[in-house]
């Protein structure tokens, strides 16, 4: 996974862009749902969320909401993100795009 863009602030919001071969998608979503589940399961992350392009087959985004950097962190070494996610990558037909935001107002405290 190459990161774009580095954020020096506190992380909240990631959303990562990727396609996948549209011949591969039942295999990309059984890889993807189980990741979803692993992560959905770790302290601190707030919400694991894949999207499908309504007008693109094969394209899809990741949204996903962590509560801090170092439980991010620590997501990157677990065994499920660690053999789950090169196998991710292989489906896609072209690089990830990595998008990185940090919260900066909210109603909803």
């Amino acid at each position: 996974m190459k990161i774009q863009r580095k954020c020096p602030f506190s992380l909240s919001r990631w959303e990562f862009y990727g396609t996948i071969d549209p011949g591969k998608i039942e295999e990309y979503h059984k890889l993807i749902f189980r990741l979803i589940d692993e992560t959905r399961k770790e302290a601190g992350n707030i919400s694991y969320t894949l999207y499908a392009d309504t007008e693109n087959a094969g394209e899809f985004v990741l949204i996903e909401e962590w509560k801090d950097r170092e439980i991010l962190a620590a997501h990157f070494r677990t065994a499920h993100f660690t053999t789950i996610v090169p196998e991710i990558e292989k489906l896609h037909t072209k690089p990830s795009v990595v998008n990185v935001y940090e919260k900066l107002y909210s109603r909803e405290q």
